[in-house]
């Protein structure tokens, strides 16, 4: 449905350039690849910018961030500038010229400039003007951009990029937007921008509708580690608007906040983007609207080894899902995650798909809370969702007889559930899978405990299924009805996510159909396994295998005849 784009990201190559720094004994040398230090904290041009002295009167040999930034944009080459520790506050009026003269500091030619540290070295726009105007391939490293302000086009209130910018140890905070039509509290990028170790935080968008408090993304964003924190946008996207190419991995994204009525993405606003994340939390962030955590419009979005969790939404309305909302015929996948406390005042405490498609693997989504329907997972809008080794797990819906779906609730559309386990949820009606229309496939799966029936609605069984009652409807003469499936509490039983484990003697152990289990359970440990001891190595019902070992893929090395 959407041209699938292949992102390597090679970072030595892309991102990392070689370049050597030439420390020149006499500034009025005519060699480029220039280092200037910065000897003065005060705000004031270069007396001649590129006549290859960083000074703001003739021989007074105060070389200032704004005049080393003029020299280097007129030397050309990849310059240097070093900036010790200091507040350097930005203070000449004027916005609109794009020569670093007054105003932000605009760079147009190659440069790093390269701070003492996060905390000491402090570049502050005074409220005045964005603070950085990048048009080139710049390295910022060990510095804080703070105190920015625009209410101009496009946006940008610490730092717009049109070229090429990696931030290493940097902090974008504190930083402010204002205005109609534009974006982008902390920085907004058109470029390709890469943030390294660095945080985004505190910084703030008034403007409604797209807003975005942290970060706005028109190009590609790569992000490894450092945190997207504390943002606040009036419209959509309270820490981060992805409309094109975004990867993050190992990376916090917290207790930003969208605080107009029902705009929408707490954390993530992926609207007509591609988004990777990896090794990542998403927690705490708020939404009016839908998809506190993280907000699907039309997009594609792969989602590994990360946590969504304690996210709310406030408006009960025409969107759903306090942790996370993928919709407008998005494709999602979620593996090996977990998803879990978001809150949602309306349908689909956890997870809320509607119109698109839905992929989770090895994951765990638990103790989420809708006051409507669908704890756990809301279905809508003919939407498609595909469970594998996937536990469901202690989600709850509303308590009155019309609210469905404490675990599951299919609205509309098609859920397949493969080899999970279902268990503890609650509901007024269906606390594990309430099903109004559309279809619900069930297969090697397992029910346990949910309060108010395992099921609600005509479920259909492919087999080899189990439920401590009768609820669910079971007629396969391989499935088990009014049956303790005998598993334990849910915690760390191994891998990246919390299950339930089969207890000795289980009843699930062995009951499942090799021909579609998946070769791992959803700790990652290997399948089948022979766990009641008769000889025959056969697959368990649920998320979990009992006996088995961390899963190692067999290599065989080619057999060389000499």
């Amino acid at each position: 449905m959407f041209p699938k784009i292949i992102l390597a990201i090679l970072l030595s190559a892309t991102l990392v350039t070689s370049r050597e720094n030439f420390h020149r004994n006499d500034m009025n040398d005519d060699i480029h690849n220039t280092t200037i230090s910065v000897n003065s904290i005060s705000d004031a041009p270069d007396a001649i910018p590129g006549d290859g002295i960083c000074e703001t009167a003739a021989g007074n040999n105060l070389c200032t961030l704004r005049a080393a930034i003029q020299e280097t944009n007129v030397l050309v080459g990849a310059d240097t500038i070093s900036l010790p520790a200091g507040n350097y506050i930005l203070s000449i009026l004027g916005a609109g010229e794009n020569d670093s003269a007054t105003g932000d500091l605009d760079i147009n030619d190659s440069l790093t400039i390269t701070g003492s540290a996060t905390i000491s070295t402090v570049i502050d726009g005074n409220g005045l003007d964005r603070v950085i105007d990048n048009y080139s391939t710049v390295f910022l490293s060990d510095l804080t951009i703070t105190g920015g302000q625009t209410n101009t086009w496009p946006g940008g209130g610490g730092v717009l990029n049109n070229g090429s910018l990696s931030l290493t140890n940097v902090t974008v905070s504190n930083n402010q937007l204002f205005g109609i039509n534009i974006r982008g509290g902390g920085i907004y990028n058109l470029g390709l921008i890469h943030l390294m170790d660095s945080n985004i935080a505190s910084n703030i968008a008034e403007v409604e509708y797209v807003a975005v408090g942290g970060v706005v993304n028109y190009g590609e964003l790569i992000m490894f580690g450092g945190e997207v924190s504390t943002n606040i946008s009036r419209g959509n996207g309270g820490g981060i608007s992805n409309f094109g190419i975004a990867t993050f991995q190992n990376v916090t994204i917290r207790d930003n906040q969208v605080t107009k009525d029902c705009s929408n993405g707490g954390g993530i606003h992926n609207w007509e983007g591609e988004l990777t994340i990896s090794g990542s939390s998403i927690r705490n962030n708020i939404s009016g609207g839908g998809g506190s955590g993280i907000y699907n419009y039309h997009s594609i979005a792969n989602i590994t080894g990360s946590n969504i969790e304690s996210n709310s939404s406030t408006c009960f309305g025409a969107v759903y899902g306090g942790g996370i909302y993928n919709t407008a015929m998005s494709e999602m996948k979620i593996e090996n995650s977990t998803v879990a406390s978001n809150y949602y005042v309306g349908m689909g405490g956890g997870i809320a798909n509607e119109g698109s498609e839905l992929t989770i693997l090895n994951s765990t989504i638990s103790e989420n809370t809708a006051l409507s329907d669908g704890g756990g997972i809301h279905n809508g809008y003919n939407g498609t969702i595909y469970l594998t080794n996937v536990t469901i797990s202690n989600n709850s819906a509303g308590t009155s007889p019309y609210e469905y779906g404490g675990g599951i609730y299919n609205e509309t559309g098609t859920f397949v559930i493969l080899n999970s386990t279902i268990a503890e949820n609650s509901a007024g009606m269906g606390g594990g899978i309430a099903l109004s229309a559309g279809l619900v496939r069930l297969k090697n799966s397992l029910f346990w405990a949910n309060t108010t029936g395992n099921c609600s609605g005509s479920i259909t069984s492919e087999g080899n299924n189990i439920e401590n009652g009768s609820m669910c409807g079971l007629s396969q003469p391989s499935d088990l009805s009014n049956t303790n499936p005998r598993i334990g509490l849910l915690e760390n039983n191994g891998g990246p996510t919390l299950t339930h484990a089969l207890l000795r003697n289980s009843p699930a152990t062995d009951l499942g159909d090799n021909s579609v289990c998946p070769i791992i359970d959803q700790r990652g440990f290997g399948r089948p396994v022979d766990g009641n001891q008769d000889g025959n190595s056969i697959c368990d019902s649920g998320a979990f295998e009992y006996g088995a070992i961390v899963y190692t893929p067999k290599f065989f090395l080619p057999l060389i005849i000499k």
